[in-house]
Formats: structure tokens, sequence, C-alpha cells
């Protein structure tokens, strides 16, 4: 009989409960697998895993910050400032740099150019 573990962080594993429940064939209603069934510390550890792979979320002010820039507002460069730390957990470096030195020479274009490229 063919056993199901579990899909965790892209890769097939066995369950390490030692519970499993069976799996039906829709047909005529006979076992046809058993499923491994998750402890409360796998089911903790698939979600961190799950969360760990997701991309970032961007900060909640970026449609704000791309309105000022389009607007030329040098307000935009106070709201980089206030947020520019939760930019930088979900940019690269370079990228992140690259804003901050754009808004400091008022090339508000450049910055709007850099932001439009990330992913909504």
């Amino acid at each position: 009989m063919r056993d199901i573990g579990h899909f965790i962080g892209g890769k097939r594993v066995k369950g390490a409960s030692g519970r499993q429940g069976d799996v039906f064939d829709p047909n005529t209603g006979e076992v046809q697998a058993k499923v491994a069934l998750a402890s409360k510390s796998e089911v903790e550890a698939a979600i961190a895993n799950a969360e760990a792979a997701q991309p970032a979320n961007l900060p909640d002010c970026l449609p704000r910050l791309l309105q000022l820039l389009a607007e030329g507002d040098s307000d935009a460069i106070d709201l980089w400032e206030n947020h520019h730390k939760e930019f930088a957990c979900v940019l690269s470096p370079q990228t992140t740099q690259r804003i901050g030195t754009a808004l400091q020479n008022f090339d508000f274009d450049a910055a709007q150019a850099l932001l439009a490229e990330l992913p909504a």
C-alpha cells in the first residue's frame, strides 16, 4: 500500500508523528493509501517554512510614495526616510541605496522608475 507523507520546502518528507489516515478510492470505497497525519510541531515547522518562502511584503506606504514621486513632491523624501528600513527588508541593498541616492538628488523620476520595477 502506498504511503503519502508531507511536501515541505519543495521536498517530500516522511511524517514523524506515527499517525496515519486512510485514503479512499472514490470509485470503490476501498483504502488505496495511507497519509501521514502531522503533529503540532510538524505543522508549525511547515508553516514557518512556507512563511519564509513567501516574498516579503512591500511597505503599505508604497502607493503614497509612488504618488508623491509622480507629483514631484519633496514629501516623498520624508516618507522614504521614515520608511526606508521597511523597504530595506524587502529590497536588495543596491536598490535601496539607488533609490535613496536618487531622492537625495531630487531625481524623483529615477526613484519612481526603480520602484516601478518591483513586483506588485
